[in-house]
Parts: structure tokens; sequence; C-alpha cells
């Protein structure tokens, strides 16, 4: 598989530790927004974001999709752990947007439970289970481990 392939494509299936290390991947390519935002040109500071801002989005769309797809699910679960979440807090808070917030207070409401309720689902979902055994809908088992059944 192709570097290419395996950071973009959303086709196909990937192992727990091939999601957190393409997780790692965005998570280091929006790291690199920081950099650019102490650029001097503000013109410059858009025009360079802008790029590692999609970049990142995709590579952890597709890791989120493909780790689905191993789990035997369709990416529309996407739109629940990202959309759902994102609709709540903005009505909660009377404003349209795709917020994603983790709130460290004691005065969480009902949605902010809901909403992190949803967050921890979505990283057990797609960190933390294991994929389906053998091929599915979504294509053959991308594990290296062979499973074998007991008698």
């Amino acid at each position: 598989m192709d570097a290419r392939h395996f950071l973009f494509s959303f086709r196909g299936r990937i192992t727990r530790a091939d999601f957190w290390f393409l997780a790692l991947v965005a998570a280091f390519i929006w790291g690199a927004i920081v950099f650019v935002w102490r650029l001097p040109v503000d013109a410059l500071r858009g025009l360079l974001a802008l790029p590692f801002l999609i970049v990142g989005l995709v590579v952890w769309f597709s890791a989120a999709t493909r780790r689905l797809h191993d789990r035997g699910k369709s990416a529309w679960y996407l739109l629940l752990f990202i959309g759902l979440p994102s609709i709540l807090l903005s009505w909660q808070e009377g404003k349209l947007g795709l917020r994603i917030v983790v709130h460290f207070t004691t005065e969480a409401s009902f949605i902010d439970l809901v909403c992190t309720a949803i967050y921890v689902w979505m990283v057990v979902e797609l960190g933390g289970l294991r994929g389906t055994a053998g091929p599915n809908p979504y294509g053959a088992n991308p594990s290296r481990v062979v499973e074998t059944e007991s008698s």
C-alpha cells in the first residue's frame, strides 16, 4: 500500500494501530497550524493554514471511515459521532456551526454530558474495539494476526 492510499483513501479497512498512527499524523498536521499562525504576514497565515487544516481533516476522516469499515459499520456513523454533538452544542449556545468541545468544569449541562458520552463512544469504537473477524462487505481483514477458531 502506497503512502497516498494509506493517508487519503476512504475505501477498505485498517487496524486499530493504523488508526492511531493516522490520528497522530493528523494531529501533527494540525499542530503545524500553530507555527503558521506565528508568521508576521496575515494574508500568508490564512493562505498556509487552510491547506494544513484540509489535509488534516481528510487524513482523520479517511482513517475514521476505514476504521468504521473494519468494525463492519458505515461511515454514516461519523454523522452521529461528529454531527449530533455539533448540533446539540450549537443549539445549546444558540449559535450555528461545527462545535467540538470537551468541558472540564463542574457545571456541565445534560447536553454536555450527552456529547461527552458520544465522544467517548467514538474513541472506543474507532480506537479500542477489535474489527470484525475475516472479510466483511468493506474488504478483507487487515489484521496481521490470523485468527483461528477454537474447537
